[in-house]
């Protein structure tokens, strides 16, 4: 599945005397003089992606499609119940019954 992203953030940086952070303001100390925005631009990036994740009608891998009916109708088959639940449930029945 492709998704498109886009995004039209902004980041300023300053110089200053103390290092601080808000939104959309960095302000950095004038001794230090470098910043790594890496952190910055991945949480731009991650905020940019929809959570969630559909593709377009008639769009969908036919392989995966399968893959996951048939992973669904296994679960259903698979499911078996404890003895001591059916008792259960006849008596559950018979109290609707009357």
């Amino acid at each position: 599945m492709e998704q498109h992203v886009e995004g039209n953030d902004d980041i300023v940086v300053r110089f200053g005397n103390e290092q601080d952070t808000s939104d959309d303001l960095v302000i950095i100390d004038e001794r230090i003089g470098m910043i790594d925005l890496s952190w910055l631009i991945y949480e731009q990036i991650a905020l940019a992606i929809p959570i969630q994740h559909t593709h377009n009608d008639g769009q969908c891998n036919p392989g995966m499609t399968a893959y996951i009916i048939n992973d669904e109708t296994q679960n259903t088959e698979d499911q078996t119940t404890d003895p001591r639940w059916d008792k259960l449930k006849t008596i559950l029945n018979n109290n609707k019954l009357k």
